[in-house]
C-alpha cells in the first residue's frame, strides 16, 4: 500500500453558488411576505382559484399518463391502464381525504379530475406506440420520471 498525500479540500465555489441561486429564489417570497398587509395575503382570489384549478389538472393529468404507461408497461389491456392511471391520478387526494374524514371523496363531487384522469389514460393506451416509435421515445428512458415529476411539482 503506497501512502498518498493528503487531497487539498475541493473548492466551495459550487456549495456557495447552490446557496445564492437558492436566496435568489427565496428573495421574491421573503419580499412578498413582508411588503403585503396580513388582509392581501390572507385573501383568495378568482385568479388563485384559477391557478389552483390549473395546477390541479396538469398534475392529475401527469399521474394518469405515469400510471398508464407503467401500466402498459407491464402489458396491461385498456381496462388496466384506464384503473391504474386513475387511481395513480387521484390515490393520493383520496387517501387524504379519507384519513381527513371528508365525505364524499373530492372526485365524486369534482367530476371533471375523476373525468380527466381516464381521458388521459386513454390517449396513453392508444396513442403512446405511435408516439414512442416517431419520437424513438422508450418507457426505460427518463420519460417516466419527468411525468413524474412534473405531476409532483405541479401539486407542491
Amino acid at each position: 500500500r503506497t501512502w498518498l498525500p493528503p487531497q487539498p479540500n475541493p473548492p466551495m465555489i459550487g456549495h456557495a453558488l447552490r446557496h445564492a441561486a437558492a436566496a435568489c429564489f427565496l428573495l421574491p417570497l421573503l419580499l412578498t411576505l413582508l411588503l403585503t398587509s396580513p388582509e392581501q395575503l390572507s385573501a383568495i382570489n378568482d385568479t388563485d382559484r384559477a391557478a389552483v384549478a390549473l395546477f390541479n389538472y396538469i398534475g392529475d393529468a401527469s399521474f394518469a399518463l405515469t400510471g398508464a404507461l407503467a401500466a402498459g408497461e407491464e402489458g396491461m389491456d385498456l381496462m388496466g391502464c384506464l384503473v391504474v392511471g386513475f387511481v395513480t391520478a387521484l390515490g393520493g387526494g383520496t387517501f387524504r381525504d379519507i384519513v381527513l374524514g371528508r365525505t364524499p371523496v373530492f372526485w365524486l363531487t369534482a367530476w371533471d379530475e375523476a373525468a380527466l384522469a381516464p381521458m388521459v389514460s386513454g390517449l396513453a393506451f392508444f396513442c403512446w406506440p405511435a408516439v414512442a416509435r416517431r419520437l424513438r421515445l422508450t418507457t426505460e428512458d427518463e420519460w417516466l420520471f419527468w411525468t413524474d415529476t412534473v405531476g409532483l411539482g405541479a401539486f407542491a
